[in-house]
């Protein structure tokens, strides 16, 4: 085939490249030296994994949400950052890719948050079906948000408490709190992208 295809012009298969770094940072595929175009479209550089994905993202979540939140007492928010950075160094050291960009690294962040959201749900289900905890961890929730909004300089009005106790109060409140989760884990991974591509220099 013929240089700079992409596609073979017979069956449409693409060209398949193996795109490294020498020791001298060039980059080579095959042994000789490659335009830079064909970095951005290596396998890998832009495209999320998932099985190692979700690797990455599960031991964030636990060797960085939970000890911040859990042994240190920092805001939920604040060990999502954490998570989401994280995952994206592990994700780093599981593929070695050569280039890490910002959309990835953003990516990553929301699959943690996305991840660390459905583990808690999960949690929450089974203590209130299991162990009959459900109206108990709504009351103390109910009374986080109460004494958070006595705290406020301009206190919002009691029907929106009076909301928030209600079945679709509810199920706003978890709206809410997922995508918060996501955005602090986005946040995590694409400070952890820029600080790879800082180093790497790109």
């Amino acid at each position: 085939m013929a240089e700079g295809v992409a596609f073979c012009p017979q069956c449409g298969a693409p060209q398949i490249r193996v795109v490294t770094l020498d020791p001298t940072g060039e980059v080579v595929s095959n042994g000789a030296p490659v335009p830079t175009s064909y970095v951005s479209s290596a396998p890998g550089v832009r495209a999320l994994h998932f099985p190692e994905a979700w690797w990455a993202a599960g031991l964030a979540v636990l060797a960085g949400a939970i000890p911040v939140i859990v042994l240190l007492g920092l805001p939920p928010g604040v060990g999502m950052i954490v998570a989401g950075f994280l995952s994206v160094l592990f994700y780093r050291r599981r593929t070695a890719l050569p280039r890490f960009t910002v959309g990835l690294g953003a990516r990553l962040g929301a699959l943690c948050g996305l991840l660390a959201s459905g583990a808690l749900a999960l949690g929450v289900a089974v203590a209130a079906t299991v162990f009959h905890q459900g109206q108990r961890m709504r009351d103390g929730v109910l009374d986080v948000m109460q004494q958070s909004m006595a705290r406020m300089a301009s206190p919002p009005p009691p029907e929106v408490m009076e909301l928030f106790k209600t079945p679709v109060g509810i199920f706003l409140l978890g709206v809410f709190f997922v995508l918060a989760t996501v955005a602090f884990s986005v946040l995590g991974g694409l400070l952890g992208a820029a600080v790879l591509r800082k180093r790497d220099g790109s």
